[in-house]
């Protein structure tokens, strides 16, 4: 048949790789055939395919590595009735992670974080952040929840000014303290907020609004609430939010996450969780244009 055809497999000669077209003329009655020298393209594919999956398995490593360092939840059973925990990096690793560690009067300490960037560098602050808070735990006496965070603007203050270039790499936090005897949560962190959810009705808390790390003089809060068998809480970082997505593209934005949690609250944990997850997803998709997750995603709900 008349026309032009691509052999794009090609062929070796002489070590180097040629492909090729034909160009055949029935009512001419001849055939073209012309020849195309591809090894230095084929090459670059190849090398670059192999870096390509180097690095991925790099990545995947490195993935292994961060999951070692959160925390086993099975510590949280017996100490609320339930919990979740979605965890989303927007690539293989996360500037966003969690950190748990039950305190000897029987208290459970939670922390959400929310390093700086994400990918390889918030991978690599998120290690940071997890040494610090297990350093801080060594050395401070729990009589306020604000010294942990005081430790850790210390611990990012001097870690910036001892740095050999200007290093302004730091997390936001969110800590929760829960004594289960006196049935009340201890708060504190920075740039971060948390919702409790009683009665149908959702309430906000919200930290300092100081940088970690940028001012050594600054102190930082705590506050307590009280809480009662059946409250949800639910911890989160500014992914969910501020993911783009919908009809016109927009952010999801938190009057719409709380209005999701109301909805949702009274669900099993696990199937908030898919819900949750199923929503932003949907979201992602919008009506026209499917939207690339602009952040780590990370909410923990816990029922009382």
């Amino acid at each position: 048949k008349t026309g032009k055809y691509h052999i794009k497999e090609g062929f070796y000669f002489e070590e180097r790789k040629f492909d090729f077209n034909i160009y055949i003329d029935n009512e001419m009655k001849f055939i073209r055939l012309y020849l195309n020298d591809i090894t230095v393209n084929t090459k670059l594919q190849n090398d670059l395919k192999e870096q390509n999956e180097s690095i991925v398995d790099s990545l995947n490593y490195s993935q292994r590595i961060q999951q070692s360092i959160l925390p086993d939840l099975n510590q949280l059973k017996g100490i609320f009735d339930d919990y979740f925990i979605l965890y989303k990096p927007k690539d293989i690793v996360s500037g966003d992670f969690y950190w748990s560690q039950k305190h000897p009067s029987g208290k459970v300490l939670f922390a959400l974080n929310d390093c700086t960037g994400h990918g390889v560098p918030g991978a690599l602050m998120s290690i940071i952040g997890n040494d610090a808070l297990n350093s801080i735990m060594t050395t401070v006496n729990l009589q306020d929840i604000s010294d942990i965070v005081n430790h850790l603007n210390e611990y990012y203050y001097n870690l910036r000014i001892n740095s050999s270039n200007d290093l302004r790499d730091t997390m936001d936090v969110m800590i929760i303290c829960y004594d289960q005897k006196e049935m009340c949560l201890k708060f504190s962190g920075s740039k971060q907020r948390f919702y409790l959810i009683r009665d149908n009705e959702l309430q906000a808390y919200s930290v300092d609004s100081y940088t970690l790390g940028l001012v050594k003089e600054n102190k930082f809060s705590s506050g307590t609430v009280s809480v009662k068998k059946g409250d949800l809480i639910y911890l989160f970082t500014d992914g969910y939010v501020d993911q783009f997505g919908g009809e016109r593209g927009k952010k999801f934005k938190y009057t719409r996450f709380r209005d999701l949690l109301v909805s949702i609250h009274q669900l099993p944990m696990t199937e908030q969780k898919e819900i949750l997850n199923n929503s932003i997803n949907s979201w992602m998709k919008g009506e026209n244009y499917t939207h690339e997750q602009i952040d780590d995603i990370s909410v923990v709900g816990f029922r009382v």
